[in-house]
């Protein structure tokens, strides 16, 4: 789950926002590149700080067909560009100073020429290529520019539905299970009606989404290292004859430490297999035959469980991964939560329980609570796809405790890998721990001088 060579934000410029707002930030401004791993826009209400995240959104998204340059054509400004950590800028603009209809989409690379194309705007409002063949190849062209950038996102708009390429068919979208039946009285007469139940259905879809994920990581790592029987069998067979007056595979020093090793495996599937990643690893019996045998006959069964130790061990060292993220994730929600905690189990998935052991609904959680559960999913579902995090207000119902503590912890469940997070909040509990990375659209906060 990790993101190789990625591409992250470090400038950004915008002229006439609104027709009010010229900004320079990150490397177009004092010319430090924004941090690696965090961008923090803070400012007052109406400075731009949810659109600024659109439009960041919007114009590095290489999906075509979906709104994406039209978005950015609805947005009033003259000109809004992005610069890369590799130098590459993208970017629209306007002619003159005008700050609305069509535009220009451009894209500049360090020793590649500039590729631009038309974007026309209609009276709806939609925004296409020009009819002409040249200047659909120039749109193709900028479009191809765009796909070759290394940049993936994932945008968590305040009403915490995701936006990226990966959950464009995801359970996100209304099914006949998310909808609720209800008789109302039409004319008269009773009707059966359909009721969308949405708060429930983006909880339990990002959850079920959440669980997926891990099954899915959990299946493909689980293959590595795991040999079928027959040749498990066939192995062994050949260091048994190895054994009959032949060299025997194990050295003498394994042949010691075979006891040692066989508990230190048992021992180090314990995480796993409360994770239900592995079944359980009973070696108690092994173990006691291999610690009474003679020096002879345990040289022997090293060389024959030489196959099988290896092959476990690839599989733990292939589902480490999975089991540190599963094992951050619940134990980072739980340093949250109180009264109640949270379990996670292959099988069973994502378990709330309350003291007694009782199981409790998502839906039973207070509104702070299932507002960090979203957060928490979300991100170590992006963090398996997107080099850049959008999140809009992530402080939204949370008390001012969890306030100070939630950037630390959402950047704990990206470790090790090269997540940037880009979040815009009116929070100034979110900034204390976080100065550096604080990038304000107004006048500075209190405290923060």
């Amino acid at each position: 789950m990790t993101n190789e060579a990625p591409t992250n934000i470090t400038g950004v410029m915008v002229e006439r926002l609104f027709g009010l707002y010229d900004y320079a930030l990150g490397k177009y401004g004092d010319g430090q590149p924004f941090e690696s791993n965090l961008i923090v826009l803070y400012g007052d209400n109406g400075c731009g700080k949810t659109t600024l995240l659109r439009l960041v959104y919007h114009l590095l998204s290489k999906e075509q067909k979906r709104g994406h340059r039209t978005a950015l054509g609805s947005i009033p400004l003259r000109r809004f560009v992005v610069r890369l950590e590799d130098g590459s800028e993208v970017g629209m603009a306007r002619d003159g100073e005008s700050i609305r209809g069509s535009y220009r989409f451009f894209i500049a690379r360090p020793g590649s020429v500039e590729r631009s194309c038309l974007a026309v705007m209609n009276q709806e409002g939609a925004v296409n290529p020009p009819g002409d063949p040249e200047s659909e190849a120039h749109w193709a062209a900028t479009m191809e520019a765009l796909a070759s950038l290394n940049v993936a996102l994932y945008y968590l708009p305040d009403n915490r539905r995701p936006e990226s390429q990966s959950v464009q068919d995801s359970s996100i979208d209304i099914d006949a299970e998310e909808l609720d039946f209800v008789m109302t009285q039409q004319a008269g007469r009773l009707v059966t009606q359909r009721r969308v139940r949405p708060e429930r259905h983006v909880l339990d879809a990002t959850i079920s989404d959440l669980e997926n994920l891990i099954r899915d990581e959990a299946l493909r790592a689980s293959g590595i290292g795991e040999a079928n029987i027959n040749s498990i069998y066939a192995e062994i067979a050949k260091r048994v004859l190895q054994a009959k007056g032949q060299a025997l595979a194990a050295s003498q020093a394994q042949a010691r430490e075979l006891t040692q090793t066989l508990g230190d495996l048992m021992e180090r599937s314990k995480p796993f297999s409360r994770l239900g990643l592995l079944p359980p690893l009973d070696l108690r019996e092994l173990i006691e035959l291999t610690g009474h045998a003679k020096a002879t006959t345990r040289r022997i069964l090293a060389s024959v469980l030489q196959p099988y130790v290896e092959s476990v061990s690839a599989r733990l060292e292939a589902l480490g991964s999975t089991q540190r993220l599963v094992d951050t994730f619940v134990g980072t929600l739980n340093g949250f939560y109180s009264q109640k905690r949270v379990n996670f189990d292959l099988r069973q998935g994502l378990r709330i329980l309350q003291p007694d052991g009782t199981r409790l609904s998502p839906l039973a959680l207070s509104s702070g609570e299932q507002q960090m559960l979203l957060l928490f999913c979300n991100t170590v579902r992006a963090r398996a796809q997107a080099t850049i995090l959008i999140i809009d207000e992530p402080e939204l119902s949370l008390n001012v405790k969890w306030q100070r503590r939630l950037i630390e912890a959402l950047l704990q469940l990206v470790v090790g890998t090269r997540v940037q997070f880009v979040l815009a909040t009116h929070s100034i509990e979110l900034l204390a721990k976080h100065k550096q990375a604080v990038v304000r659209l107004g006048s500075p906060p209190a405290g923060l001088e």
